[in-house]
C-alpha cells in the first residue's frame, strides 16, 4: 500500500513539474521568435504604430513614425526576465500599449517603458531585459505622443492656455466643497488657503464640445468640487482624464502629474462622509 502511494506521489511530481517545464519551454520559444520579429523591423518593415491608452488611440504622424523606428532601433532585447514594469495610467489602472503593425499584416505590441524604472522591455507581453539609456528617450518620446494636444495647444499664438482659478490667487474662495452624490467634505480653512496658493495658475487649454467619459478606478471622476468665490459665485469642477469640466463646459487639461489637482481630490476623497 504504501509503495502504492508513493508511486503515485512520484507520478503526480512528474506530471506537476512536466506540465510547467512544458509551458516554460513554449514560452522561451515564443520569446525567441518575437525576439527575431523585433529585431527584423526597421523602416522598410514597419507599416504603421499606434498607441492606446484606455480608449484613447494615436496614429503617429509620419514623422512620429520615423522617430519611432530610430528609437525602437536603439532597444537591445537581453534574457528574458519575468519582472515586467510598465506605466500604468493615473487613478484608471490602464497600460499604454504600442500597437506596430508590419507591412506583411502581422503585429507586435510593446508596453510603454517605465520612464527611470527597472531597465524591463515588454513586447507581446514578455519582459526582457534591456537598458535605462534606450528605453528612456522612447518613453519620454511617448509621453510627447500621448501630450501633443497640450504641446499644440501652448505652441499656439496667442496661446490657448487660460487659467480659471486665477482670481484666488489675490482673492482666497469663501467655501470649497467636495461632493459625491449624497456625501459631502467642507474643506477648512488652512486647506482652501492652501488649494488656492498650490491651483490658482492651472492651466486649462481649448473648449471641446464632444470627449470620452472614462470610468476611474478611484471614483474620483465622479467627484465634484464646488469652489465659491467671496461674491457669492459658486464654480463647479468635475475631472475626467483629460478633461476638466468647469460649470458644465468641457476644456482640455493635464491631470496626470503626481502632484496635480487629479491626486489632490483623490487624497481629500478620504474625508468625504
Amino acid at each position: 500500500m504504501k509503495k502504492r502511494i508513493l508511486t503515485v506521489a512520484i507520478l503526480v511530481l512528474v506530471l506537476f513539474f512536466g506540465y510547467g517545464l512544458f509551458f516554460e519551454v513554449q514560452y522561451m520559444f515564443r520569446a525567441n521568435a518575437d525576439r527575431k520579429k523585433w529585431e527584423a523591423l526597421d523602416a522598410e518593415t514597419v507599416e504603421a504604430v499606434q498607441m492606446r491608452w484606455n480608449r484613447y488611440e494615436y496614429s503617429f504622424t509620419e514623422d512620429e513614425l520615423a522617430e519611432f523606428i530610430k528609437l525602437f532601433r536603439e532597444i537591445k532585447l537581453g534574457e528574458v526576465t519575468r519582472e515586467q514594469e510598465v506605466l500604468v495610467g493615473d487613478g484608471c489602472g490602464v497600460i499604454s500599449e504600442i500597437q506596430i503593425q508590419t507591412k506583411q499584416g502581422e503585429f507586435i505590441y510593446m508596453e510603454t517603458p517605465a520612464p527611470y524604472g527597472r531597465p524591463v522591455a515588454v513586447i507581446n507581453g514578455i519582459g526582457y531585459k534591456s537598458d535605462s539609456d534606450a528605453l528612456n528617450p522612447m518613453a519620454e518620446f511617448l509621453h510627447q505622443i500621448e501630450n501633443r494636444e497640450f504641446i499644440t495647444a501652448n505652441n499656439q499664438m496667442p496661446v490657448s492656455a487660460w487659467f480659471p482659478f486665477k482670481e484666488l490667487k489675490d482673492q482666497r474662495a469663501e467655501s470649497i466643497t467636495l461632493k459625491q452624490g449624497n456625501k459631502h467634505y467642507h474643506l477648512t480653512q488652512q486647506e482652501i488657503a492652501e488649494f488656492c496658493e498650490e491651483f490658482w495658475n492651472l492651466a486649462a487649454y481649448e473648449k471641446i464640445e464632444t470627449y470620452q467619459s472614462l470610468k476611474d478606478i478611484q471614483d474620483v471622476f465622479e467627484t465634484d468640487l464646488v469652489i465659491t468665490k467671496e461674491d457669492g459665485e459658486a464654480i463647479t469642477v468635475r475631472l475626467n482624464y483629460k478633461i476638466i469640466i468647469i460649470n458644465h463646459e468641457s476644456y482640455l487639461i493635464k491631470i496626470q502629474a503626481s502632484n496635480d489637482l487629479y491626486s489632490y481630490v483623490e487624497h481629500q476623497m478620504e474625508n468625504i462622509k
